[in-house]
């Protein structure tokens, strides 16, 4: 959704030249959504392009040192054709016999894959227990009409992974390679704010939001201070009101509506008007999540996000 930014909760100062900011602050309260629980390389970067795409079926392997309830995974590539690609994605258990993945997987799904190099995930409900210190692995499945290219950077941390040729026969193949990828696991999560982008004037930026219940309801504050909202001293602790260690951490002038995805996440796109006289200008942001079964209220909140408009 797209919004323009209301001029009333932009302070106006001395026009400069200067180029926007956006900081985030403060902490948010847990919800019932995903919350990131292992990744390697988790913010991407360069992918390989030098390498053979083959019909093959590959397996990362995770360790992790508690139990994880898996809810989902997401890995950095792109698809091969235009039209995009749907693989199937499995996660399996570890064989301490052959030292690889099983034969049999513990969950399936499938994964949609566009052209463009992002972050693609794929999501496993109900979500699977992984025991700690025992190896799990993270699998796609590709086909001759489903191909893409993996999420092998140029550079990066390194991990073990297994693959097998035609997802047929045995698994075989060991290797280290600084592969991208991330975990995510139900339960306790804090809902994240972050941007996309500065406020400046003539241009528009996100707002976005991540680890937030799936499919609900969610409003993005819009306020001219993060210092007091009428006669209340911000932040403000909402434990009072029905919601345990949540705050309100910034006034709440403007509302905007949005809806989380089943990933639990939402962006909201504002345009900065063009005009010179905002510039220096700052504001403040917060989002609220609908999520009934956390607190009486009926509500959780992110962390906070101000911005100063450039130009």
């Amino acid at each position: 959704m797209r919004y323009l930014l209301p001029l009333t909760v932009v302070l106006a100062s001395t026009v400069s030249a200067q180029t926007g900011t956006y900081q985030t602050f403060g902490s948010g309260c847990p919800g019932t959504g995903v919350n990131l629980c292992a990744s390697l390389n988790p913010n991407g970067g360069q992918l390989r392009t030098a390498i053979s795409i083959q019909v093959v079926q590959n397996a990362l392997q995770v360790t992790p040192s508690t139990p994880m309830l898996v809810s989902a995974f997401e890995i950095y590539a792109k698809s091969l054709s235009s039209g995009g690609a749907n693989v199937s994605t499995q996660l399996y258990d570890h064989d301490a016999n052959t030292n690889a993945p099983r034969t049999t997987p513990v969950s399936t799904s499938t994964m949609s894959l566009a052209s463009p190099v992002a972050w693609y995930r794929t999501v496993f409900s109900p979500p699977v227990l992984m025991k700690p210190n025992q190896p799990f692995y993270l699998s796609w499945l590709e086909t001759k009409s489903a191909r893409i290219l993996w999420p092998w950077l140029s550079s990066g941390q390194k991990g073990p992974y297994f693959k097998r040729n035609g997802g047929q026969g045995p698994w075989s193949g060991s290797s280290t390679g600084p592969w991208a990828f991330r975990v995510y696991c139900a339960g306790s999560a804090t809902p994240v704010l972050s941007n996309n982008g500065v406020p400046t004037i003539g241009k528009s930026f996100d707002v976005k939001l991540s680890q937030a219940k799936a499919a609900t309801g969610a409003a993005l504050l819009l306020g001219a201070s993060n210092t007091s909202w009428g006669p209340f001293k911000l932040p403000l602790v909402l434990t009072p009101f029905g919601a345990a260690g949540c705050q309100l951490l910034a006034s709440p002038d403007f509302l905007f509506p949005a809806g989380t995805t089943v990933q639990g996440e939402a962006t909201l796109t504002l345009l900065v008007p063009n005009l010179p006289v905002l510039v220096g200008g700052s504001f403040h942001n917060q989002w609220i999540v609908v999520d009934p079964s956390v607190n009486t209220m009926g509500l959780v909140s992110s962390n906070g996000g101000t911005g100063k408009v450039g130009r």
